[in-house]
């Protein structure tokens, strides 16, 4: 057992010597540029996850500075948090130097690895932003093509079904073709019952020119 402590001694001081601290800054520049501040009372939280599972945590400072000590070397994971902004998660290479290589874990992109600089990717929308209303998009669905048709079918395709007889006594009431001609065939009956009127007036001179000789020839 004596003999197995100095072997168990130089473990724990190469372990510690291949241990290292992973320093950086957390910028809340969603857009690389403009600075957003944080809520009040609102923290990062930077978490390490080891290749082993183990898990290192601390919180950045307000400017976004943060330090993880005792990190193995390795390749490791590194997130951080917060409820206003989301960030990607970042591959770091570290060894007893401290971070050597980094890099996004969605598409492999290198970021500056000292000091290591993780920026948001966006900012977190808990809420679905409600949409405008698109006509035309509903009536290219299956529902608004139903709809349409409907429509169609019960006012388009009824107007084009006109029976010809209809139309043109709708044609000719609109024009006042049948007022007129009454009021000419009344006009023109008074005028025949004028002329009869006339004609039976010319024939009273006849009857009484008539008596007349008949007394005479008496």
């Amino acid at each position: 057992m004596r003999r197995l402590a100095p072997l168990i001694l130089w473990a724990l001081a190469c372990s510690a010597a291949a241990a290292a601290d992973v320093s950086g800054r957390v910028s809340t520049a969603a857009d690389g540029v403009n600075v957003v501040p944080l809520a009040e009372g609102s923290v990062i939280e930077v978490v390490l996850t080891t290749s082993g599972g183990e898990q290192v945590r601390t919180f950045a400072a307000r400017d976004g500075a943060f330090a993880l000590a005792g990190v193995p070397a390795g390749r490791h994971v590194v997130s951080a948090y917060n409820s206003r902004f989301v960030f990607p998660e970042v591959h770091v290479d570290v060894t007893a130097s401290g971070v050597q290589a980094a890099a996004l874990v969605f598409n492999g992109a290198p970021i500056p690895a000292s000091p290591l600089v993780i920026r948001p990717a966006g900012v977190a929308q808990y809420y679905e932003a409600r949409k405008a209303v698109d006509v035309v998009g509903f009536i290219k669905t299956p529902y608004g093509l139903m709809i349409a048709f409907s429509v169609f079918a019960m006012v388009v395709m009824p107007m084009m079904k006109v029976d010809p007889e209809e139309y043109r006594e709708a044609m000719s009431s609109l024009r006042g073709g049948d007022g007129g001609g009454a009021v000419e065939q009344s006009g023109g009956g008074g005028r025949s019952g004028g002329g009869g009127a006339r004609s039976g007036g010319g024939m009273q001179p006849t009857g009484a020119g008539a008596q007349r000789r008949q007394i005479r020839d008496r």
